[in-house]
């Protein structure tokens, strides 16, 4: 089975260790941006050794101040990022998550900082109805185009919501 390691606590015992599968893999000039688990993206990149790889950092879904709400959409997995595209500068991350909630983080100045943990930002309203499919952006204009099982294409402008 395809996952990877998510280590909880400073001890490297095996209790410490969960197995989670990897949703959505998408790859950047510097490495490449993993999910895995509810609502997180790992940002891996390369190491001075060519086909080693290091966690940079963890890109999390900000989760709603209902604690009933945010508990209820965790153990349903809705958060879970199903999929990813990066643009062609690679200074915006877009995911799209099981609830066809989108998402976006930009990699440049202040919206990432050089910290382990950020937070994306939603894009709109999630105006499908049904499960997201497809994500894909375009190389010239800072558009995305998403499809969904709702039998419907929706482009939407990442810069300007």
């Amino acid at each position: 089975s395809s996952g990877i390691n998510a280590e909880y606590g400073q001890s490297d015992s095996i209790e410490n260790k969960i197995q989670l599968p990897v949703l959505a893999l998408t790859k950047y000039s510097k490495g490449f941006l993993c999910s895995a688990g509810n609502g997180v993206v790992y940002m891996y990149e390369r190491t001075d050794e060519r086909e080693l790889y290091k966690k940079a950092r963890e890109i999390r879904v900000p989760f709603s101040t209902d604690s009933a709400q945010s508990t209820a959409n965790m153990k349903g997995g809705l958060h879970e990022i199903m999929h990813m595209t990066i643009s062609p500068s690679e200074e915006t991350i877009i995911a799209s998550t099981r609830n066809n909630q989108l998402y976006t983080i930009g990699l440049t100045g202040a919206e990432i900082s050089k910290g382990e943990h950020s937070l994306f930002e939603a894009l709109s309203q999630p105006f499908h109805y049904d499960q997201i499919t497809g994500l894909d952006v375009c190389t010239r204009k800072p558009l995305v185009a998403t499809c969904s099982l709702d039998r419907t294409v929706r482009i939407w402008n990442y810069d300007n919501n």
